[in-house]
């Protein structure tokens, strides 16, 4: 998953839930202050790359990488580090782009998913189908 947005707000941060896999755990979440879930694993999620910081142009964006998927259901969503309410997300012109083998799809904040306050729920993939959703509030509900 690729997060992009403009150069305001300066800093949106990517998240992933991830589901326990099914030898046992516990349910993961990937951030930027917990970067990996199912380390040293084929189903190993990891954020790549944490920006945190745009200039008038933009910036670099946030990207998480998924491993082989397990049984369960995957939720993305974005933040606005140290947002206040919902206008700094849907100024943003953020895009969430998942990228699959022979398959991308772009969200767009404002028109996919839903926005609650700081936080824009994007999609879930179901783990055992792995097909991919749009979140709305019953399916991802706020955190």
């Amino acid at each position: 998953v690729v997060l992009n947005w403009g150069a305001r707000p300066s800093d949106l941060d990517s998240y992933l839930r991830v589901p326990p896999d099914p030898s046992g755990g516990d349910e993961c979440k990937v951030w930027y202050r917990n970067k990996v879930c199912n380390a040293n694993s084929i189903k190993v999620c990891h954020l790549d790359l944490d920006a945190t910081s745009h200039g008038r142009r933009g910036g670099k964006p946030e990207t998480i990488t998924f491993g082989v998927l397990t049984t369960g259901k995957y939720i993305f969503w974005a933040s606005e580090y140290r947002g206040r309410n919902e206008q700094g997300l849907l100024n943003s012109g953020a895009t969430a782009t998942f990228y699959s083998e022979g398959y991308q799809v772009r969200y767009r904040v404002g028109r996919d998913g839903y926005v609650d306050g700081i936080n824009w729920y994007v999609f879930w993939i179901d783990g055992a189908t792995k097909e991919i959703h749009i979140c709305d509030r019953e399916s991802c509900p706020p955190v």
